[in-house]
């Protein structure tokens, strides 16, 4: 069975196939959606970063803004849970005895729907691959991520990683 490739991909390949492309249905426009003026500090972060990563690609419609501020509160919903689980401990004392602190489950929950959230926006390596959009000459992922880490720790990835 033959994978569809997303009409975005075509055009920045090039159209290799030198089929005639569709015209793109994509509901709004290509604009990058205003932030949500109530998000908190960690989720505007977070939005930031989707938003910069789908601009850049070219796939970011309008419509999408949604389903990003979905995900980046989602994701500081988990890290919040993560930061009480750190202060608090794993467990905590009940009457019945010692059980997992709530906050671990609200933050595997978080986490599940937040995987769902990247799934749909191509923000997973296996999503993206899915997209087609996974273009890589002489780059892997990891010396794309590397780019954002500090320079000595950037310098042992870049060697460890570069195919020549």
């Amino acid at each position: 069975m033959t994978r569809r490739v997303p009409l975005e991909v075509r055009i920045r390949n090039g159209n290799p196939g030198k089929q005639p492309l569709p015209q793109p249905l994509v509901p709004g426009s290509r604009e990058e959606p205003p932030m949500p003026r109530d998000l908190s500090p960690t989720a505007r972060a977070c939005w930031r970063y989707i938003v910069k990563d789908l601009s850049e690609a070219g796939i970011l419609a309008h419509s999408d803004a949604g389903v990003v501020e979905m995900a980046a509160c989602v994701w500081a919903r988990a890290r919040e849970a993560r930061r009480e689980v750190d202060r608090e401990g794993l467990t905590i004392t009940t009457p019945q005895g010692r059980v997992e602190h709530p906050a671990g489950r609200i933050e595997r929950a978080c986490q599940a729907e937040f995987r769902q959230l990247a799934t749909h926006l191509g923000l997973s390596p296996s999503s993206r691959a899915g997209l087609g959009s996974l273009v890589t000459a002489r780059k892997t992922l990891g010396i794309e991520a590397a780019h954002r880490l500090p320079p000595t720790t950037r310098r042992h990835l870049v060697a460890v990683g570069d195919d020549g």
